[in-house]
């Protein structure tokens, strides 16, 4: 294979993964902090380090791919933390930003440090989550953004109605729908895995 015809192939391998790394960027930060650190910046940085180590890589299938590509994404996120809390200019008007970037900081750290699993249960989360993501991205917008605020993301839902602009009865609506759909898209997809 000639290095352009490698070039294309690794570049295809990676984006099967864009929706997995987009999920856990979006779940990782806070959305508080979203309006200054934008998930589709991680998931792009991410990528091209990713595409710059990919002979460094050792693993030999998709979801030792996907715990690797988690580690460069975690390592972005916290990079862009810190970065964040050293732009910092007006110290009393970025009191509630430094706690928030502490909390995101100290998480994304725990993560980091929890991923000590072994190393069938990596790859068994790892499948479930390239599943997880695959699925909430075929959500409708709406759906997607209240399944993800309210379950992975700990907002409540007066803060999704806020942030999609509906009433909180509105926002339930769509936690209510968005979760079926979600359950009906991962149980087709489980009963078709079986299937093969």
């Amino acid at each position: 294979m000639d290095a352009a015809a490698a070039t294309v192939e690794h570049e295809k391998q990676l984006d099967q993964f864009r929706n997995y790394l987009r999920f856990l960027a979006e779940t990782q930060l806070d959305r508080r902090l979203r309006r200054r650190i934008d998930p589709s910046d991680i998931v792009q940085e991410t990528m091209l380090k990713a595409f710059a180590a990919w002979s460094s890589f050792r693993g030999e299938n998709d979801c030792q791919r996907a715990a690797w590509l988690r580690q460069i994404l975690l390592r972005v996120v916290l990079h862009a933390v810190r970065a964040e809390r050293c732009a910092k200019r007006d110290v009393a008007r970025e009191q509630r930003l430094d706690q928030l970037l502490d909390q995101s900081s100290q998480r994304i750290e725990g993560w980091l440090a929890a991923d000590e699993t072994s190393p069938s249960m990596a790859v068994q989360e790892a499948e479930e989550l390239l599943q997880i993501a695959d699925a909430v991205y075929q959500l409708p917008e709406a759906e997607r953004i209240a399944i993800m605020g309210f379950y992975w993301q700990g907002a409540s839902l007066a803060e999704i109605s806020e942030e999609i602009g509906r009433s909180a009865p509105a926002a339930a609506g769509l936690v209510h729908r968005g979760l079926q759909r979600l359950r009906t898209q991962l149980t087709s997809a489980a009963q078709g895995a079986t299937a093969l």
